[in-house]
C-alpha cells in the first residue's frame, strides 16, 4: 500500500516538474535552487529549466528532429488593409481663403531708433533718443541727374578748331550727343553749313533748330565758286549777332577753300599765312578729289 502511494506521488512530482522545469519541485532541498542544473541521475527534463522538447518521455532518450521536406513551415501573414477608394485625380481642395494676405492698414510702428523699458508695460517701447535730430526731408520729385561736366574740346566733332576767340569755330559735321550737344551746352548760337549744290540737309536743319541753335546753309562747289560765295561766308563769319558761331562741311574740302579765300580776300592775309590757318581748318592743295578741285578753283578766282 505504502509502495503504491509513493509511486503515485512520484509520478505527480514528474508530470508538473515537466511543466514548470523546475528542478527544486523534482528535488524540493535548499541546497538546488529553483531554475539551477539537476542533480546527477534526477529524472528532471536535461537542461534543468524550461519544457522538456516536444515528444520528449522523462527520464528516456531525446526525440528526433522533425525533418520537413520543403523546409520549416511558412506562418502566413495577416492580409493588408484595403486601400481607402478615391474618387477621381487631381490635387486636394484647397480652401478658398488660404493664401497671401495683406496686413492690417491700421497698424503703425514706429521708427525703431531707441528701447526704453518703462513700468507701466512691463517691456520695452520705442522712441527717438533725446537730442535726437528731425529726419531729413526727401525730395518729392525724382532726383535731378547730375549734368556731365563740359570738356574743353568736343569729342563728336573731328577736326574741331577755333577760329577767333572762342567766338567762331569750324570743323567737320558734329555727332549728336557729343557734337551738338556740347554745341549748345556751351552757348552756341549759329551753325552755318557748308553744303553741295542740291545735297538735303534736312536732318541737319531738324537737329541744329531741335537744340535751339539757328541753322544757315550755303552752297558752294569747285564749279560754283565765285567772289559772291567768298563776300557771303565772309559776312556770316564776321557777324557778332550770330556769335558764338560754328562752320562745318562734309570733309574739310568745302571749308578749307573758303577760310582760305577770307584769310586773303576780308582780312588781307599773305598767301603763306592764309595757307597756314587755312590748313588746320581743312585746306589740303595735295588731296585729290574735292580738295584738289577746291584749291584749282580758287586759284583760277583769285587770278581773274
Amino acid at each position: 500500500m505504502r509502495k503504491s502511494v509513493f509511486l503515485l506521488l512520484s509520478a505527480s512530482a514528474l508530470a508538473l516538474c515537466g511543466v514548470q522545469g523546475c528542478c527544486s519541485l523534482c528535488h524540493p532541498r535548499p541546497s538546488y535552487p529553483p531554475g539551477g542544473p539537476c542533480p546527477p541521475g534526477a529524472p528532471c527534463p536535461p537542461g534543468g529549466a524550461g519544457l522538456p522538447p516536444l515528444g520528449a518521455v522523462p527520464g528516456g532518450p531525446p526525440p528526433a528532429p522533425v525533418a520537413f521536406p520543403q523546409g520549416p513551415p511558412q506562418v502566413p501573414l495577416p492580409p493588408a488593409a484595403p486601400a481607402p477608394e478615391v474618387s477621381g485625380f487631381g490635387p486636394p481642395s484647397v480652401p478658398e481663403d488660404y493664401g497671401w494676405r495683406p496686413g492690417d492698414s491700421n497698424v503703425r510702428l514706429s521708427p525703431p531708433v531707441g528701447i526704453n523699458p518703462t513700468p507701466e508695460n512691463n517691456g520695452a517701447r520705442l522712441s527717438p533718443p533725446e537730442n535726437a535730430a528731425p529726419p531729413a526731408k526727401m525730395p518729392s520729385g525724382p532726383p535731378a541727374a547730375a549734368a556731365a561736366p563740359l570738356s574743353d574740346l568736343p569729342v563728336g566733332i573731328a577736326q574741331f578748331a577755333v577760329v577767333k576767340d572762342k567766338k567762331v569755330a569750324s570743323g567737320l559735321r558734329p555727332m549728336l550727343d557729343d557734337g551738338l550737344e556740347w554745341l549748345r551746352r556751351n552757348g552756341y548760337r549759329t551753325v552755318l553749313h557748308l553744303r553741295s549744290p542740291g545735297e538735303d540737309d534736312t536732318a541737319d536743319r531738324t537737329q541744329v533748330e531741335k537744340r535751339g541753335m539757328r541753322y544757315l546753309a550755303l552752297e558752294v562747289s569747285p564749279t560754283t565758286l565765285t567772289r559772291k560765295t567768298v563776300e557771303e561766308f565772309s559776312r556770316t563769319v564776321n557777324d557778332a549777332a550770330g556769335y558764338p558761331l560754328f562752320v562745318y562741311d562734309r570733309d574739310g574740302a568745302l571749308a578749307g577753300a573758303l577760310w582760305y579765300l577770307h584769310f586773303r580776300l576780308t582780312e588781307r592775309d599773305p598767301d603763306e599765312t592764309a595757307r597756314v590757318r587755312a590748313s588746320g581748318l581743312g585746306l589740303r592743295e595735295d588731296r585729290e578729289g574735292t580738295h584738289r578741285a577746291m584749291w584749282l578753283a580758287l586759284q583760277k578766282l583769285l587770278s581773274e
